[in-house]
């Protein structure tokens, strides 16, 4: 699982609408609901194709990054 925000390195400031962590969302963020579960919301990356975590503070960046990386 990979992490998306303004602490990553593709973190893109600009064409996105989402409030997040100081700033906005990077532009390659997605969402869509898991194919035949009632998991909505799933984050994913268009750019990697790969589902995302994503955090909207400093703490929950801090657990996630324990978590994750």
């Amino acid at each position: 699982m990979n992490l998306c925000g303004c602490k990553e390195e593709c973190f893109e400031i600009g064409d996105a609408e989402w409030g997040h962590f100081g700033g906005v969302m990077c532009k390659h963020l997605g969402e869509y609901t898991r194919p035949g579960t009632k998991e909505y919301n799933v984050h994913y990356c268009d750019k990697t194709k790969k589902d995302v975590k994503t955090y909207f503070s400093k703490s929950e960046y801090e657990k996630l990054k324990s978590e994750y990386k």
